[in-house]
């Protein structure tokens, strides 16, 4: 009898013993997840993704082997909780991570000459990330990065472009957008070699002239050479250059007085002329100054009566 007694007390001290271990167990496991979780917590994440993410990942490890040792554990609900919390910030720091570095990698090099379009290109790619991730914890970093570039855009617009007006050729004749002219010399046949046109040209900015090429006497092959003013614009800036031929009235108007002087006093004698279009239109061209700065080495355009108008854009040291 009293050895039955004194073995069912043995059993439930070992049962005792075997609870009072798991319930230890399963404490100090819990005490090493949540300074496992407060580690991946206080790191910086911006400074140190990488070391983040597997921060957050060996605190999310841990409380999967807690919940596989311990399903029905005094802090199992606790547990899960916390996992679910661990798991969806982990997911969303590898996606706000991989895609901040996506946009790192279409981001140009800020110590290399840039285009304001570039500029504003990279303005409107941080500008996009910021808008995807508003509270991401990159998006202090891009908006920084956003700002550099509206800097930078800043300075390549005050330092500006020149379009220079090198040469043009026209065709010896007018052609079919003079109608009934079509066919027929700029100037009247009376007037023999100096039939050919007197062009000049001017250059165009929101419908305004800014610069303009002065008048090249009885011509087919214009070479000017002329520089604008410094444009303090972006590339994506449209301008329009007009190639017109001098009034025929005022022509012949000064081979009756025997004068020389044919040209213009300076832009605002060619702005006049302009407005009161009394010349003939030899050729209109309307683009970007990107467009300009595309041609290259090539630098020849080709529009109404003219077969080629070269020009470039240089941008001021």
């Amino acid at each position: 009898m009293l050895d039955r007694i004194s073995t069912r007390i043995c059993g439930l001290a070992a049962l005792c013993a075997l609870t009072s271990c798991a319930a230890a167990g399963e404490g100090d496991l819990f005490l090493e997840l949540q300074a496992a979780r407060a580690r991946a917590l206080a790191i910086e994440t911006r400074a140190n993704p990488n070391e983040a993410i597997d921060g957050y990942q060996a605190a999310a490890d841990l409380m999967t082997r807690f919940l596989d040792q311990y399903p029905d554990g005094k802090h199992a609900d606790e547990v899960r909780s916390m996992r679910e919390q661990m798991l969806k910030e982990l997911r969303a720091l590898r996606y706000e991570f991989e895609e901040f570095q996506k946009t790192q990698k279409a981001e140009l090099s800020l110590s290399q000459p840039r285009l304001p379009s570039e500029c504003e290109a990279m303005i409107r790619l941080w500008h996009g990330f910021v808008d995807r991730f508003p509270s991401s914890r990159f998006a202090a970093e891009a908006r920084e990065k956003q700002a550099r570039w509206q800097d930078r855009d800043q300075e390549e617009i005050k330092r500006g472009f020149q379009v220079i007006i090198d040469e043009v050729e026209i065709r010896p004749v007018k052609g079919p957008s003079h109608q009934l002219m079509a066919g027929r010399p700029w100037d009247p046949e009376i007037f023999g070699r100096s039939s050919a046109p007197d062009p000049y040209a001017l250059l165009m900015l929101n419908n305004e002239a800014v610069s303009y090429a002065p008048v090249a006497r009885d011509s087919l092959h214009a070479v000017w050479g002329q520089a604008s003013e410094v444009l303090r614009v972006s590339d994506t800036q449209e301008v329009t250059i007009i190639i017109r031929d001098r009034d025929v009235a005022e022509k012949a108007a000064i081979a009756l007085l025997g004068s020389s002087l044919f040209t213009f006093s300076g832009l605002q004698a060619a702005r006049s002329a302009l407005n009161q279009d009394n010349d003939d239109m030899i050729g209109k061209w309307t683009g970007t100054i990107h467009d300009l700065i595309d041609l290259g080495s090539n630098r020849t355009l080709r529009a109404g009566d003219f077969d080629h108008l070269k020009v470039r854009v240089v941008r001021p040291k």
